[in-house]
């Protein structure tokens, strides 16, 4: 089993085939003992009469072959079709549950396999820009002595300013890319689109970073701006997105620490909300993803990291 949609498929068979046992189930329920004994003997004769050869004595006897009609009156009217629904909805049960390890050992493998090339290509930026940063012309170090930093410490702020620019825009673009992945293994028809900005000239258009049926997904892992003008952006993409027939829907994975970031944060939840959108931050951002997807992308990735360190 590889994908959702097979599972899928087996669980509606799951819930039909428990429907039918609990219907048969209270049919005989209702039946009086000398009710119960003549359908057993109904029964009896029925099987022997088509030829059945299904045992319900017989625990290991799985072979249920019948005719349809034959099939159908067993397992809703005759004792015999409780044992033929509990066999059956064991052997589903069974296949879903190995069906779900299957799809999530696969997605766990693709999130791990992104990673390591998110991780690969970060190194190689990181080793890159280090290289480079041996040549430059360090006479603004003169300004960090007046400030009272050393050279050898304005040096590693330098580095790790420029490691820091690389490492946020590879985790965000990392976690944006995994959340996708789950998303497409759920709904395979799910994609990211760009939308005509019918509220303005610019920009022309705008994009959705997951359309999944009518859920306009915005993710994002952090968003710690402090620039005004963003509410602004914000609100016309997605009364845009909402005036196109779409829920938009904000994932933002972790909150910002500084109270400027946070306010704004706070107004475009507000406006989200507006006009009957979704705002999930933090451990419901979490949990969102898992509740749409059935794939525990927090986990997955708390695996990696740990497997990364040697835990």
């Amino acid at each position: 089993m590889e994908n959702f949609e097979d599972l899928t498929e087996l669980k509606n068979m799951l819930h039909l085939k428990e429907k039918q046992y609990e219907e048969l189930n209270q049919y005989l329920d209702k039946l009086s003992i000398r009710e119960y004994n003549e359908l057993l003997k109904e029964e009896d004769d029925f099987i022997k009469e088509n030829k059945v050869s299904y045992n319900p004595d017989d625990e290991s006897d799985t072979s249920y072959i019948f005719e349809e009609m034959i099939y159908e009156s067993l397992i809703s009217q005759y004792p015999s079709g409780l044992n033929i629904l509990e066999d059956e909805i064991e052997d589903l049960e069974n296949k879903i549950k190995e069906g779900e390890e299957g799809v999530l050992m696969n997605i766990e493998q693709e999130i791990k396999d992104l990673a390591k090339k998110y991780a690969d290509n970060l190194k190689s930026k990181i080793d890159d820009r280090t290289e480079e940063m041996k040549n430059d012309d360090k006479a603004h170090y003169l300004v960090y002595q007046v400030l009272g930093v050393t050279d050898e410490e304005g040096h590693l702020i330098d580095l790790y300013q420029n490691k820091g620019r690389f490492l946020y825009k590879y985790a965000g673009s990392f976690l944006e890319d995994a959340t996708k992945l789950c998303f497409l293994h759920k709904f395979p028809e799910s994609a990211t689109t760009k939308i005509a900005n019918t509220l303005g000239t610019r920009p022309k258009t705008f994009e959705i970073d997951c359309l999944e049926g009518n859920n306009a997904i915005e993710i994002k892992w952090r968003d710690a701006t402090t620039d005004g003008d963003h509410i602004t952006k914000e609100h016309t993409r997605i009364r845009v997105i909402h005036a196109a027939g779409y829920t938009p829907i904000r994932v933002m994975f972790y909150y910002p620490n500084r109270e400027q970031a946070m306010k704004i944060q706070s107004t475009l939840e507000t406006l989200y909300k507006g006009i009957e959108g979704h705002y999930y931050y933090g451990d419901s951002a979490w949990e969102y993803v898992k509740d749409r997807t059935s794939i525990d992308l927090k986990n997955i990735l708390e695996k990696i990291a740990k497997e990364n360190f040697g835990v």
